[in-house]
Formats: structure tokens, sequence, C-alpha cells
């Protein structure tokens, strides 16, 4: 049996003169380490980069789909010394302060606001001259007293959201690699 090698032996020539036509290739050596093997000066650069790295995620979407689903609609925030919330009700405020008490414990905060919301609209004489005015300012509070809730909850995730466990936690659950020095590689 003959085999004719001339496709090999030109295919071979072609990837010789490919090869010799193109500058040497660099092999550069870069150690790099999980964030548990680094130095704590490393760490506090990694987590560092990590937090600016993340900051633009929307992560306060939880925080406005948990308001959409009781009937607050929160069109914007701030934090920190300007801290505040801002929305208004979709729905009417007592079905919001039901929808509370239907989806949120009892021990947190916008749950303690609507029991209190709703033992006050229950306290109001219906037959009084001043009835719907007086309805429509306990409301107002009760929106706000829930904007309040609200913004401690955005700031409280914010924190949380900067702090070195959970910095470190994301970092380590991801397997970033970095540098000795801390920088991220990879």
């Amino acid at each position: 049996m003959t085999f004719d090698l001339t496709p090999l032996t030109e295919g071979l020539q072609s990837i010789k003169n490919s090869v010799s036509d193109k500058k040497p290739v660099r092999i550069i050596s870069v150690e790099v380490f999980n964030y548990d093997q680094l130095s704590d000066a490393a760490k506090e650069r990694a987590r560092q980069w990590y937090s600016e790295a993340s900051c633009h995620d929307e992560w306060w979407d939880c925080i406005y789909e948990d308001a959409a689903n009781i009937g607050l609609k929160l069109s914007g925030f701030d934090l920190d010394r300007n801290r505040h919330a801002e929305g208004k009700f979709t729905l009417d405020a007592i079905t919001v302060a039901r929808n509370i008490y239907e989806n949120h414990g009892s021990i947190c905060e916008t749950f303690k606001t609507a029991k209190a919301f709703v033992i006050d609209m229950e306290g109001l004489d219906k037959t009084s001259d001043e009835y719907e005015d007086i309805a429509r300012d306990k409301e107002q509070h009760f929106l706000q007293a829930l904007l309040e809730d609200y913004s401690v909850m955005l700031q409280l995730e914010a924190d949380y959201r900067q702090s070195r466990e959970h910095l470190q936690e994301m970092i380590e659950a991801n397997g970033y690699t970095f540098t000795e020095n801390g920088k991220r590689f990879g």
C-alpha cells in the first residue's frame, strides 16, 4: 500500500512558513492567588477593587420591588446625612396596610407602621365633618412613615454591601484571583 504524502508535506511547509513570518512569542508568567491566600493589605486592596467594581449594579431593585408589591412606588432615594426616600401610593392607604400585614413579618418596621396607621384610622369618627381631612392627613403621615422605613432599609442594604463581610463573601463566591499585592487578575 502506498500513500501520497504530498498534501501533508505541503501543509507542514505552510505552517512552518507562517510561524517563521511572525515575531517571536513572549511568555509571561504571573503568580495568582485566591482571596484567602492574600496578605491583609492585599485583601484590603481586593475588597476596594470589588467595592468599586460592584457599585454600578442596581442593588436597590429588590427593595423597590418589595415596596411595589405592597402598593408603594419608590421613585428615588438618598443615603447617609440626607437619607430619605421618595414615592407615592399606587393603591389606597388601607390596602397598602393590609398588604403589609399579609407580606411583612410582625417584627418588621413597616408592619409596626401599618399597624399604628390602622389603629389611628379605626379611632376616627367617620360621621365627623372633619373626617376626610383628618383621614387624608393620617394617610399622608402613613406614607411619610413608610418612606422613612424604606429609606432605613436602603441605608442598611447599602451599608451591608460595603461591609468587609459582604465584599469578602462576594469575592470568594465568584472565585476571583489576584496578584500578590491584591490587584485583580483574570
